[in-house]
């Protein structure tokens, strides 16, 4: 018993200390009431509004324009979703498609140049002819996924950028 628990403990241990946690669980160090001007090409964007509510549950202090002193500058660009075919079976037809989303956004220090970069996830699902409106179910299913993971590393950028 003592065995286990001092295993367990060594183990919790271990993986604190290396900056483990899950995906998602980590709460984002950008200080409470950083000022921040967001600006979205496409505000009717799924990934805009996310971004825009990691923001607010961040307590940032969303600014309109980029004359704040202090604020830091993100424009998020229009999305771009690529579908690729990565296998075929003995058919012919599609057997795993592949899902890459990117976004450009502009991220930007107080009185620093703005730095343009491409945040992008992929993913990788099995399709199957005889199930179609679950393979779209699944896709839309890993879009929202991509869109949660771009926004988290934006978010981590976005507190590089504020240090």
């Amino acid at each position: 018993m003592k065995r286990t628990l001092s295993v367990a403990l060594t183990l919790s241990l271990a993986l604190s200390a290396c900056g483990f946690h899950l995906r998602g669980s980590g709460g984002h160090a950008l200080a409470a009431g950083t000022p921040v001007a967001f600006e979205a090409a496409q505000e009717e964007s799924e990934f805009a509004r996310l971004v825009q509510r990691k923001l607010e549950g961040a307590e940032a202090a969303l600014v309109s324009g980029d004359k704040t002193p202090g604020a830091r500058r993100v424009h998020v660009g229009a999305e771009s979703l690529e579908r690729r075919e990565l296998t075929v079976n003995t058919l012919g037809r599609v057997a795993e498609y592949e899902l890459i989303l990117s976004v450009p956004v502009t991220l930007a220090a107080p009185g620093a140049e703005a730095k343009e970069q491409v945040l992008s996830a992929r993913r990788e699902y099995t399709y199957d002819r005889n199930r179609v409106i679950s393979m779209g179910e699944q896709e839309a299913f890993l879009l929202t996924d991509m869109r949660r993971d771009l926004a988290d590393q934006l978010m981590r950028r976005l507190e590089r950028v504020a240090r």
